[in-house]
Parts: C-alpha cells; structure tokens; sequence
C-alpha cells in the first residue's frame, strides 16, 4: 500500500478526503504518515490535495511478499 505524509495546515481537509474514500492507516512512530489506497492517491491528485508520498526503505521492502526482484 502507498505511504503518504500530510501537511499539518492541510490535515484536517485531506483526512475528511480520505475517510470518505476508505480506510486509512496511521503509522505512529513515524508522525503524520498514513498508508493508504491507490483510491486515496487518485483523489488527492485530482483535488490537488498536497501531500508527499513516501518509498519504503529497503528493509522494508524485503517483509512485503507481494514485492518482486528481478
């Protein structure tokens, strides 16, 4: 799943955004860091919603199973 970051002044418009979509996941230890769903993307980018999406870190990557090598 996508890992974004919100914005603290856009916060409260973009997690009303996001909870209409669908669920939505809160990373604690990592601050305002939410996984999320592709939906979640498209609608942020078609609002033009700010946000930064995030690239797991290559240890992170190895516990995902769905994630291939080549």
């Amino acid at each position: 799943m996508p890992t974004i970051r919100l914005r603290d002044d856009q916060w409260g418009r973009i997690w009303r955004i996001l909870i209409k979509i669908g669920p939505i996941h809160r990373l604690p230890e990592k601050g305002k860091v939410y996984s999320v769903s592709d939906e979640h993307i498209e609608a942020l980018r078609k609002r033009n919603m700010p946000f930064e999406q995030l690239h797991p870190h290559e240890d992170e990557r190895k516990k995902e199973p769905w994630v291939t090598r080549r």
